[in-house]
């Protein structure tokens, strides 16, 4: 046991000193299966966690994001929303906050939520008085949505780790999804309130029958998009995987003879992208099969539930733990490489004490999710910082009220499993 456990404070080490995903987890799992009895055993198991019928989706979904974030979709979505919306004080919070749920229904991607809503809805943002470090925390935030609304890629990568109906996981997240959304908007009004003197009182705006037929004409094929994969999926006309092939046959046709935005060399330039992203996403799941493949063989998962029922026995107190232990874990892990990893471990877990697998996929799915807003890995955080030329320290402070808000919807979830779970079919 004193190996698997010095592999796994030695990938806490790297992933501290910054060292690439792919090291972080391959080092430690290399130096646990050369220590085990088979250590080919850990090349089989990097080829198997590959060889999965749900994972051929995320190349799919990974280029419709791409073909889409390129596309014009986003700003064709924060129109509609902020005709509905109106004008208000604080009326572009709740702008932002729901195009990133309806682009993540889009994209299922958070960095590309965050990017493309965020580039429009900052500038905005910043000409109403709102302040620069707040307005890039919230669409920070608020981009992580697009991790939880289905179609997500982290709900794909849990289903293949543990054999969950990727379907019914979709389901289940979309009241989760709704409530994040509605709780961001909450705490972003309130925090403008609180500090009113700091905002401009935007001009009022009047909505016409025209108008709405303007905006609801210009993103109507951007709305169809969750309409045709969700539905294609739910309606059993196609499988999850085969939603992201019609996802990035919609996209191209949509972006490139409707919209008209690419021509050849953008086309290629995304698909170029789309490629690098996807040999890079799954490398890493490789690595991280191997690596919870290699922990599974010397009986972690045992070890850990052992220790769990000696603190408790109770399946409430098992869910409250894990949480704390995946938030940990998020911090310093990308949510890909954590999710192969430690749903393999966890999910046996829950199962045994009674939870029921969709609400401990969607909870564990949140958690992880987290980390993209916190340091040292933080993707999204370092993204906002980016686009801003902000501090991501002050960022990341700014950022709190909204992560105690997410925590505050997993914490529901935990106590009232029907959350997530009453849209899936009998």
């Amino acid at each position: 046991m004193t190996i698997p456990i010095l592999t796994f404070v030695l990938l806490l080490v790297l992933l501290f000193l910054g060292s690439p995903i792919y090291l972080a987890i391959g080092i430690p799992a290399l130096i646990g299966m050369l220590n085990a009895a088979n250590p080919t055993m850990f090349l089989s198991a990097c080829y198997a966690g590959l060889d999965s019928f749900p994972l051929m989706a995320i190349p799919f979904f990974i280029l419709a994001g791409k073909l889409m974030e390129k596309g014009g979709i986003s700003k064709r979505l924060v129109n509609f929303v902020s005709f509905f919306i109106g004008k208000f004080n604080g009326s572009l919070c709740i702008t932002g906050t729901v195009t990133c749920a309806l682009f993540g229904a889009v994209s299922g991607s958070a960095i590309a939520t965050s990017v493309c809503v965020g580039g429009i809805v900052l500038p905005s943002m910043n000409e109403e008085g709102y302040d620069n470090v707040f307005a890039a925390a919230l669409m920070g935030v608020a981009g992580t949505i697009g991790a939880l609304i289905p179609p997500s890629m982290n709900f794909i990568m849990y289903g293949a780790a543990t054999g969950v109906s990727v379907g019914n996981l979709f389901i289940a997240g979309i009241i989760p999804g709704l409530m994040v959304t509605g709780v961001l908007c909450g705490i972003s009004l309130i925090m403008v309130r609180k500090n009113n003197a700091n905002y401009v009182k935007p001009p009022k705006e009047k909505r016409t029958l025209k108008g709405f037929i303007k905006v609801l004409k210009e993103a109507s094929l951007s709305l169809l998009v969750p309409i045709i994969i969700l539905g294609g999926i739910y309606g059993g006309v196609f499988t999850p995987t085969e939603a992201g092939v019609v996802a990035c046959i919609y996209a191209i046709i949509v972006s490139c003879f409707v919209y008209k935005m690419f021509n050849f060399k953008e086309l290629c330039s995304a698909f170029g992208e789309a490629t690098k992203l996807t040999v890079q996403t799954m490398f890493i799941v490789a690595i991280a099969t191997g690596y919870a493949r290699y922990l599974t063989l010397e009986g972690i998962p045992s070890y850990l539930s052992s220790v769990l029922q000696g603190i408790s026995g109770s399946p409430l107190v098992f869910m409250l733990l894990s949480i704390l232990l995946l938030l940990v874990v998020g911090t310093f892990m990308d949510v890909a490489a954590a999710m192969v990893v430690m749903a393999p471990i966890m999910h046996p877990i829950a199962v045994s004490y009674g939870i029921n697998p969709i609400q401990y996929g969607v909870v564990m799915t949140m958690a992880l999710i987290i980390g993209l807003v916190t340091p040292p890995v933080g993707s999204n955080l370092y993204v906002m910082a980016s686009m801003t030329k902000l501090p991501f320290q002050k960022i990341a402070v700014k950022m709190i009220p909204f992560i105690a808000g997410y925590v505050l919807v997993m914490i529901l979830l935990v106590f009232f499993p029907s959350l997530c779970t009453i849209l899936i079919p009998a």
